[in-house]
């Protein structure tokens, strides 16, 4: 072997090594760029996340103090205010059965006031006081009851339950006027004040006395408040 080869090989040997070392810093570079590129990225998700959660905070607040976030619309179906006394001839219930404060507490939050307002509001804004409670204990037994979801929000909107809820245009429409105020306000003496309605806590179900369900079971008849019938069990 020549002297000049001698030079070549032992040039290789030298440049090679120090070539793949500046591929692999190169790599490293290019990685670390990756991942810091990636701390990026997860950091603008974790802030977005944050800002959902404030906006959705926000949105609860407003809810709650009755500033409008979609205003009512002007519906055909809107409860109509009758007259108590005519309400009251309506109902048939067992003597035992009152409205009582029991200071019991329910783990909530906010929008739960409003979902419950909402369901007393839709289903029975035109009934008496007991009325209104009674379909509120329902909606607070079906929150204890496995067999439905834990939230009160979500039992109300649960699908095929009420049957306003199922009209998902209105679900999140905020109500106005007397009729709302009052079942916001027995909402509140529920959650809030842990008013309950005696003879009624195992009622489940409960349905409008102008039908007649398939579900409905004669033998699990409690009472009749107003134009509503409830029962413990269903078919």
């Amino acid at each position: 072997m020549n002297y000049n080869r001698r030079v070549i090989i032992g040039m290789l040997i030298v440049f090679i090594p120090f070539v793949w070392l500046l591929s692999m810093d190169a790599r490293i570079l290019n990685d670390n760029k990756q991942v810091k590129k990636l701390t990026e990225i997860t950091n603008q998700l974790t802030e977005n996340q944050k800002l959902l959660t404030e906006n959705q905070d926000k949105i609860m607040e407003r809810v709650f103090r009755n500033d409008p976030v979609i205003p009512e619309p002007v519906r055909s179906d809107a409860p109509m205010l009758k007259p108590v006394k005519k309400s009251l001839e309506k109902t048939k219930k067992a003597p035992n059965i009152a409205v009582v404060n029991t200071e019991k507490r329910i783990k909530y939050i906010r929008l739960d006031i409003f979902c419950l307002a909402k369901n007393i509001y839709h289903e029975a804004s035109v009934e008496s006081n007991l009325g209104q409670y009674a379909v509120a204990q329902v909606t607070l037994n079906r929150v204890k009851s496995n067999r439905y979801p834990n939230s009160v929000c979500d039992v109300v909107m649960d699908p095929w339950q009420f049957s306003w809820a199922n009209k998902k245009s209105i679900r999140w429409t905020h109500p106005r006027g007397p009729l709302w105020n009052k079942s916001k306000q027995i909402a509140e003496n529920v959650i809030l004040r842990g008013k309950r309605v005696m003879g009624l806590e195992d009622a489940l179900f409960y349905h409008a006395d102008y039908v007649r369900p398939r579900w409905r079971k004669v033998d699990a008849k409690i009472a009749k408040i107003d134009s509503h019938i409830f029962y413990t069990s269903a078919r």
